[in-house]
């Protein structure tokens, strides 16, 4: 399966640190894996993972959406207006996991975890490693020519 180290690959080149283990790995034993946007890390729980026998790709895969969200400005927001996002939700994600998002996440990040679940199913990995890499030199609320993004 080349599809997992084509992620690392493309996190590396992103300039995205990747970690096995972080303190809220510990914390949580059901946490996969996490992006702290303050530092521009993803980790990876390899315990829990293993554990757990969670997929690694779908992980990175949902974590490097994260950081596409991060560094095009969104604070925790979904790319997706709510317009979009909320039928594919409603078609594609279980609501038992919609229901643990609703509860778990704070209203401002629901929209971007619930996007970064799709992204991890649905988009090619591919394109997210197209994405990581095309956005390294993004500054967070910075659009390619330097100037601030537009709000929705």
């Amino acid at each position: 399966m080349i599809h997992f180290p084509l992620l690392l690959a493309a996190a590396v080149l992103g300039g995205i640190p990747l970690n096995s283990h972080a303190a809220f790995c510990q914390d949580n034993r059901h946490s996969m894996g996490g992006f702290d946007p303050a530092v521009g890390s993803v980790t990876l729980c390899r315990k829990n993972l293993n554990r757990e026998k969670n997929s690694y790709l779908n992980v990175i895969k949902h974590e490097l959406a994260h950081v596409v969200q991060h560094r095009m400005g969104r604070n925790g927001d979904a790319l997706m207006p709510s317009s979009l996002l909320s039928p594919l939700v409603r078609e594609l994600l279980p609501q038992k996991e919609v229901m643990a998002v609703l509860m778990q996440y704070p209203n401002h990040e629901i929209n971007g975890e619930l996007e970064a679940r799709l992204a991890s199913r649905y988009i090619p990995s591919e394109l997210i490693a197209v994405a990581v890499v095309a956005t390294r030199n993004w500054s967070q609320g910075q659009d390619h020519h330097g100037g601030p993004l537009l709000s929705r």
